[in-house]
């Protein structure tokens, strides 16, 4: 009956409750808990102060969806348990008509690949929740207003949820305003896509999603005022089929990225992020990226600051692929494609006159192309200012192609190190505006030959390739004039349209007259009027220098030739001058004018300048890595132990060699051209092992063929018994092993002894041994073989048998010590060695194999050795002498108080002597003999004046010394005084135990004349001191005998 109350009371707050929330619109909180359910009952519990609402459901769609209808309008639901869509549900998800928040608790909401989970048409926060296996053609999980609806779209507000493996539309489609936080977006089909006004994204994390285009972020306004914000995002491994792998932006106001990381994205453009329109990447990092343009970003209007790329590729740039953008203080280092390494700016799609992509102090290093520009190819106009150019290899660093004069490349204050001849190819009949050296070199040449005549650069000393080698035809040359030193009459103006790759400037043919020339030109004014000439002398004929660069392997035989002629003779018997990488030598032109020299250097690029009086020439060496082979075979040491061996040619190798078997991988160094790794405890079972060498400086890598073992189920039996043998002796440990019953012949037994490991082989009878030359005592042994450990005990015996014993000084107990052989035989009569505190002795052994010897050392501890002249072996005794004086300390007392000085005589048993025994004592130069009482001990009553003493006991030869100390009891201090000034003379006296003694009484003498005067509480006696000036000795005396003389001064 009280139960059934109950719930009509409860019911009836509900209906009140609602009508309150109708009238009123009361915010309310609605919890559904299935933690406070009553079994096999229906419980609704309304919280009146609280306004929460708590009821069980069964955690369907159906259920969630009247939850919702059910909670009034700004009123936040928590979530109690997990959803399911139910059959039957809506595809288009639940419905939300009305503001409304709701907090997951972590718990699951699951479209079972049946539904969206949300259609929403009002403002929604979203908490705490994980949406998964959601499916709609329109949209997986939420859907908030079509494209273009942005003027009745709701807001959405997400934090903290996870949406994941959708398959039907991206997760979330919205057309109006939404912010995500700290949420997680994984394998869907599109994770956001968005035609909203605004759209922020913090704190987040977009991996495996996958779309047409932007498969992690879709952004898409259709407002100009459009903003799209992401920040500190991490986005893994999306991939869109068309443009922009994780993030597509298009149109609006802008769109910024921030401190965000992208990496394995992929697309066909824009590997990471993709954006037509304005946005600002800054202060974000692009690894592994990938796409056939902007392996990272593609981007035609925006900003790129403060960024890092790594190993991102394309076949057009492969970081960047831009257009009227600013690429302003990045990083990018190891970025690979086929035109523009690290960046491509491509021309653009609009005709503009301001259309300009500019890239300021940025860093390039170690990126690659296989056609044009390692670290930028530029074919729309690029600015390129302040940057470095490091280890960028394949071609040239810079690659500038168009033939619309409004893309203009300008380039300033670079800085390029690089190993190709050329650092920047202008590859374009555009007229520039940079500036640029024409420097002609000096330069000696056979008749008839050909030579590298002049080189362009711009103001940085950088390397310039202004066309290709049929451009000139067109009137785009560069013009050579040279003119006779000696005859002005003799001139000859050529062009020189042919560029030489491998040493990165224009040849010249000389079909001339022998002789000087002057070497002066111009560069066309088609490119340019903004380029100085350097001149330069060209010598045809006389004495010429031929020196041709060498490729080698290392170690090959290529030599580094030079021939050296005068007007195309030879000439012979004559010293040039080599330098190689700032090393001279020196070597002699043969009767062909010809000299070589060996190359037995390193692998690298090495400069060479050869020089014969005053011309020289110069060349270049490049030693490649050595080809290797790696020849691999194993030995089996046992049935589950293996070696392998990895052989590598030539001997010259160094480095380390990988072992793969079954997958797993084990390294080794390389020793004189080897590489072992020993296998041990296999498995039974079939092995496939692979050996790679690493390389090193001077030899390429290389592999293997794979060999094929197979470890065998073997019955092994390994018998090891306890060895116990007397020092020296010939006894030897010994093993034996066993296969399937048989002798195992010729295969390595370890043995590990005294934390050492030995190798034996195995014989015949498939027995191993091992001397045993160890000192005497125990020794554990293990013995291993075929992963069986077999553990044993041997035993050396002493052949010098002696205990270490402890005596009282100068008693009847003595060395004793008993001689064997290594066969255990007594040594009788036998002279032995003894050597004590460093002291030599020999003495002789009994019948019973016994030497003896008396020990009348000084208290102390002692090690004597005792060699044994048959076996060898040489025994320490460690012999301790106690003192036969004891409890003798050192002594501090009063003077004449009680104390006394005590000792205590120990007889040749160690025990105390009885009453009697007489100990001599000498101290301050007195001797005195005192005898011991009953117990042993000995007193000594100590009445000198207060001093340091040393007092030396002697009993039986031995004696002891201690320090007495004799304290005074009387102090006082010198008294200086004018006569009468009422000044007193104070004297403290002490107890035998240091403490002021009261009422005693001390006698003064001063000027002949006696006083007696009593001390104080403070054992202080005074005397009024009332003397004529003049200097007077005051004697202090008490009844004991202590007495103290002090100065007493007194001035007029």
């Amino acid at each position: 009956m009280k139960k059934r109350f109950l719930i009509i009371l409860l019911f009836v707050f509900i209906i009140s409750l609602s009508c309150v929330s109708a009238v009123e619109d009361v915010n309310q909180t609605i919890y559904d808990d299935t933690n406070d359910l009553v079994s096999g009952e229906d419980t609704l519990s309304v919280s009146l102060s609280e306004d929460e609402l708590s009821a069980k459901d069964d955690g369907t769609f159906t259920a969630l969806q009247e939850k919702i209808n059910n909670a009034g309008a700004g009123s936040t639901i928590y979530l109690e348990n997990d959803y399911k869509y139910d059959q039957g549900f809506s595809s288009d998800g639940i419905v939300i008509n009305h503001k409304i928040t709701i907090d997951g608790n972590g718990h699951t909401i699951d479209a079972l690949g049946k539904s969206r989970v949300f259609d929403i048409h009002a403002y929604l926060e979203l908490k705490n929740i994980n949406f998964i296996n959601g499916y709609n053609d329109v949209s997986s999980f939420l859907y908030a207003g079509k494209y273009g609806s942005y003027q009745t779209s709701p807001t959405i507000n997400i934090d903290s949820c996870n949406f994941s493996d959708s398959t039907g539309g991206p997760a979330i489609v919205f057309g109006g305003e939404m912010e995500v936080y700290n949420s997680n977006f994984n394998n869907n089909n599109g994770a956001i896509r968005g035609s909203c006004t605004h759209l922020t994204v913090k704190d987040s994390k977009f991996s495996n999603n996958y779309a047409d285009d932007g498969a992690a972020i879709y952004y898409y306004p259709w407002v100009t005022s459009g903003k799209l914000n992401i920040e500190n995002c991490m986005f893994t491994d999306n991939v869109a089929s068309n443009l922009g792998g994780a993030v597509y932006a298009s149109y609006g106001l802008s769109s910024n990225i921030k401190n965000s990381t992208f990496i394995r994205n992929q697309a066909k453009n824009g590997g990471a992020v993709y954006s037509p329109n304005y946005i600002n990447i800054i202060q974000s990092n692009f690894f592994n990226n990938l796409a056939k343009e902007g392996g990272a970003i593609e981007l035609y209007k925006g900003n790129v600051l403060n960024s890092f790329f790594m190993f991102n590729t394309a076949e057009k740039g492969g970081a960047i692929s831009a257009s009227n953008s600013l690429i302003d203080s990045c990083d990018f280092n190891n970025n690979d494609a086929d035109i523009g390494g690290a960046i491509y700016t491509a021309e653009p799609k609009i005709t503009s006159n301001n259309w300009l992509t500019a890239i300021y102090n940025c860093n390039f290093k170690d990126n690659a192309v296989s056609q044009s520009g390692a670290s930028i190819a530029a074919l729309g106009a690029t600015n390129v200012y302040n940057c470095k150019f490091s280890q960028n290899v394949n071609h040239e660093c810079i690659y500038y192609k168009t033939h619309e004069n409004k893309n203009k490349l300008n380039i300033s204050d670079n800085k390029i190190d690089s190993d190709y001849t050329y650092d920047i190819y202008y590859n374009s009949t555009n007229s520039f505006d940079f500036k640029t050296f024409l420097v002609f070199e000096n330069e000696t040449v056979a008749p008839k030959d050909a030579v590298t005549i002049c080189k362009l650069y711009d103001k940085d000393g950088n390397a310039i390739r202004i066309f290709n080698n049929k451009i000139y035809e067109s009137g785009y040359d560069i013009k050579a004039i040279l003119t006779n030193v000696d005859d002005s009459s003799i001139r000859y103006e050529c062009s020189l349209g042919y560029f030489d790759e491998g040493t990165g400037g224009y040849r010249l043919r000389c079909d001339f007259k022998e002789g000087v020339y002057k070497v002066t030109g111009y560069l066309s004014s088609k490119f340019t009027d903004n380029c100085d000439v350097i001149d330069g002398y060209l010598t045809v004929g006389g004495s010429v220098l031929n020196v041709p660069d060498v490729t080698k392997d290392y170690g090959g035989p290529e030599r580094l030739e030079i021939t050296l002629t005068e007007s195309g003779s030879p000439v012979a018997n004559v010293n040039v001058n080599i330098n190689i990488n700032g090393v001279d030598y020196s070597r002699t032109t043969d009767s062909k004018g010809k000299a070589s020299m060996a190359i037995n250097l390193p692998v690298g690029t090495y400069d060479v300048i050869v020089t014969y009086k005053d011309i020289s020439t110069s060349a270049k060496v490049t030693v490649n890595p050595l080809n290797t082979k790696t020849t691999l075979v194993y030995n089996k040491n046992s049935h589950n132990s293996v070696t392998l061996t990895a052989t590598i040619s030539p001997a010259t190798v160094g480095g380390k060699v990988t072992f793969i078997v079954n997958g797993k991988e084990y390294s080794a160094a390389v020793s004189g051209a080897k590489a072992t790794y020993t296998l041990n405890n296999l498995a039974v079972g079939s092995y496939e092992a692979k050996a790679t060498y690493s390389g090193d400086i001077n030899h390429k890598s290389s592999s293997s063929t794979s060999v094929k073992f197979t470890v065998e189920d073997v019955k092994i039996e390994v018998s090891a018994p306890d060895l116990t043998k007397y020092y020296n002796g010939p006894e030897r440990f010994v093993v034996t092993v066993k296969e399937d019953y048989k002798a195992v012949v010729g295969k390595n037994v370890t043995i590990n002894l005294n934390g050492r490991s030995y190798i034996r082989t195995t014989d015949s009878d498939g027995q191993a041994s091992m001397a045993i030359n160890l000192n005497s005592g125990k020794y554990k042994i293990t013995t291993e073989y075929g992963g069986i450990k077999v553990y044993s005990t041997v035993t050396v015996k002493d052949t010098v048998i002696s205990n270490d014993f402890t005596k009282i000084f100068r008693n009847d107990t003595q060395y004793y010590a008993t001689f064997i052989d290594s066969q255990g035989n007594l040594l009788k009569n036998t002279q032995v060695k003894l050597n004590i505190n460093g002291v030599y002795y020999t003495r002789t052994t009994n019948d019973q194999g016994i030497a003896k010897m008396n020990i009348n050392l000084n208290p102390g501890t002692y090690v004597l050795t005792a060699t044994n002249p048959a076996s060898g072996e040489q025994h320490t005794t460690r012999i301790t002498v106690l003192p036969s004086i004891v409890e003798n300390h050192d002594l501090t007392k009063f003077y004449k108080n009680e104390s006394k000085y005590t000792l205590r005589i120990l007889g040749g048993n160690g025990k105390p002597v009885g009453e009697g025994v007489t100990v001599k004592l000498n101290i301050n130069g007195v001797f005195y003999e005192r005898k011991t009482n009953a117990s042993g001990y000995m007193n000594m009553n100590i009445n000198l004046n207060p001093g340091t003493y040393i007092i030396t006991a002697e009993y039986n030869g031995l004696m002891a010394s201690n320090t007495v100390k004799v304290l005074p009891i009387l102090s006082a201090k010198d008294v200086n005084m004018k006569y009468r000034d009422g000044t007193k003379f104070e004297l403290k006296l002490l107890d035998g135990k240091g403490k002021p003694f009261a009422e005693q009484i001390i006698t003064f003498n001063i000027n002949g004349v006696f006083y007696n005067r009593i001390t104080d509480s403070n054992g202080i006696a005074r005397l009024n001191i009332n003397l004529m000036a003049g200097e007077y000795i005051i004697t202090s005396m008490y009844s004991n005998g202590a007495a103290l003389a002090n100065k007493v001064t007194i001035s007029s």
